[in-house]
């Protein structure tokens, strides 16, 4: 058994905690006006023997996908979590950011690193038929 599906996040409600620091990742490194949106097109999601909606936890699982950033389509891997009974689920994976295309932001003339972790959270995404 197997999941797929797109994962769709509006890049314009990404918040830092400081607005000129959000000013700058929004429209001088993510263009959100321009890109305003990532995805996550899940490709393969193995799901393990005897799982079911009822018994969801999952630790570490792979999972591989293409994630639409900044106008540039990557396929990426990372690793699958489903914590509680209501499925709130984490995906981990890593991303470069010259792969996208975005400038590797600085600050006070340090840049911070071009390979990025990112955690996606999500609940109660899986339809049952």
């Amino acid at each position: 058994n197997m999941i797929t599906g797109d994962i769709r996040f509006s890049l314009k409600s990404l918040k830092t905690g400081i607005e000129l620091r959000d000013d700058h990742m929004l429209n001088k490194y993510l263009q959100v006006q321009q890109f305003s949106e990532a995805k996550l097109t899940i490709k393969k999601i193995d799901i393990p023997l005897g799982w079911s909606v009822t018994s969801p936890v999952v630790s570490q699982k792979p999972f591989n996908a293409v994630l639409n950033l900044h106008g540039v389509e990557k396929e990426i891997s990372g690793f699958y979590n489903v914590e509680s009974v209501n499925l709130a689920s984490i995906a981990d994976f890593e991303i470069k950011l010259s792969d996208f295309n975005i400038e590797i932001p600085s600050y006070l003339g340090v840049k911070v690193a071009d390979i990025v972790k990112i955690k996606v959270s999500f609940n109660n995404m899986i339809k049952t038929m």
